[in-house]
């Protein structure tokens, strides 16, 4: 070995030592003990919140061209309905449409929905994924009566906007509601409802009974259901301080210009006011049709208008009564931009008050069941 080495290996060994040295030095760094302040652990451990202002998870019911919206079965429980569309509705995206409450000019007692205030018929139902019977009766459209799908087994519905047209057809444009029924339900359950107005009429009743069992390898299962819904009727007449009251309009706080209202200033007080039923202004009494009475109006004529003396026997009408008996029918005054038919005060009856439903009757039995084998 020449001194040359000699000086390198001297030089290795030095630097060997400091490494050394400073690999110890880290070491004791490491091993300091922090003392943690009394209760500070049990502080930790109570907060058991995470919250995470970031994330990059995918979220495919938030990346579509219309939020996925889901409704679970226990939330029709908690609010009470007797009726899918019912739920349904209460979501902003769904507009006003064919439903049990009166009104119906067609498919009287179905309930439809309308996605989007597009149509009924641009809502596409499934159940379980696969497209349902409809139920209108005009072939207008494939629109689904709800009333026939049993609330007991729905376990969830999601509602797809605007992207299921490409795929289904037009009866999609608006969106899609697809009603997941369930098929892991296992025991026995029974629920019933009762409600009515605050006036005790219109009363609802429903009683419901899901029963289901599963196979010993959990790959079968079975579930049945039962469901029993009466509701009464409530016409126009019921509420006559609304719809029919002879002696004052009906004013209402609804905003100027709201169909069905006349802007009257009633008060005066220079602001219009909302009136339902312009004709009673003024001490008139009510929309009276002077076509029909219970026991017949007596005519001289082809034609009838009693408020224009039309048909009359010298100036004078007569009409029967229910006993057969001829007795004298009074005329009403003309109401200015009403029917001729239609009359201020006079005989007659209020036939569309008696008629019109604010809450149709509807009685509705449904069994139901579902099947699964993996």
């Amino acid at each position: 070995m020449n001194i040359l080495d000699k000086a390198r290996l001297f030089q290795t060994s030095i630097l060997s030592t400091i490494i050394m040295g400073a690999g110890g030095m880290a070491y004791a760094q490491t091993t300091d003990v922090t003392q943690v302040p009394a209760g500070a652990e049990d502080a930790f451990d109570d907060e058991d919140t995470v919250v995470v202002t970031g994330s990059r998870i995918r979220r495919p019911d938030l990346d579509t061209v219309f939020p996925t919206t889901v409704l679970n079965g226990d939330q029709f429980e908690k609010s009470a309905f007797t009726n899918i569309a019912d739920g349904l509705s209460e979501i902003p995206a769904f507009g006003a449409t064919q439903d049990s409450f009166g009104g119906q000019g067609e498919n009287i007692g179905a309930n439809f929905v309308d996605f989007l205030d597009l149509g009924p018929s641009r809502t596409l139902t499934l159940v379980n994924g696969r497209r349902f019977v409809g139920a209108d009766t005009t072939g207008l459209g494939l629109s689904v009566d709800f009333n026939v799908i049993p609330t007991a087994l729905v376990e969830r519905i999601e509602t797809i906007g605007v992207g299921g047209a490409p795929v289904y057809g037009s009866d999609a444009i608006a969106g899609t509601v697809n009603v997941i029924l369930k098929d892991d339900f296992e025991g026995l359950e029974a629920t019933a409802l009762y409600g009515q107005t605050e006036r005790g009429d219109a009363d609802r009743r429903q009683f419901q009974i899901v029963a289901g069992a599963n196979s010993a390898d959990n790959k079968a299962n079975i579930t049945f259901s039962a469901e029993y819904f009466n509701q009464e009727g409530l016409v126009q007449l019921d509420r006559p301080e609304i719809f029919s009251d002879r002696d004052t309009p009906f004013i209402s706080e609804v905003p100027s210009g709201t169909a069905g209202f006349q802007d009257i200033d009633v008060d005066g007080d220079g602001d219009p006011d909302s009136v339902f039923r312009p004709q009673n202004l003024n001490g008139g009494e009510g929309l009276i049709v002077q076509l029909l009475t219970n026991g017949g109006l007596v005519s001289s004529g082809q034609t009838t208008l009693p408020s224009i003396g039309v048909g009359s026997f010298g100036g004078e009408f007569f009409q029967f009564e229910p006993s057969g008996n001829l007795i004298p029918f009074e005329t009403g005054g003309v109401i200015p931009g009403q029917s001729l038919f239609f009359a201020s005060g006079g005989s007659g009856d209020e036939f569309f008050a008696q008629t019109s439903q604010i809450n149709s009757p509807l009685e509705r039995i449904n069994f139901g069941s579902t099947v699964r084998y993996d």
